[in-house]
């Protein structure tokens, strides 16, 4: 708590920008987590096998041939 107070204090001395740029982190990270727990299990599923896809159907592929 005492780095929070600190870092809020030192606004004054340091300039607008530091608190411009703390905003827009902020914004940005709370959108991005807002938008990571809004999507749908199965997209996420999709995607976590899609690295696995590609082995998968080139091992398929490698039995199936004579």
């Amino acid at each position: 708590m005492k780095l929070i107070q600190y870092a809020l204090g030192e606004f004054a001395a340091n300039g607008i920008y530091q608190a411009i740029a703390l905003v827009i982190f902020m914004v940005v990270f709370i959108a991005i987590l807002i938008y990571a727990f809004t999507l749908k299990k199965s997209f996420v599923d999709q995607m976590a096998n899609a690295p696995l896809d590609d082995f998968r159907s080139l091992e398929n592929s490698k039995t199936e041939q004579p």
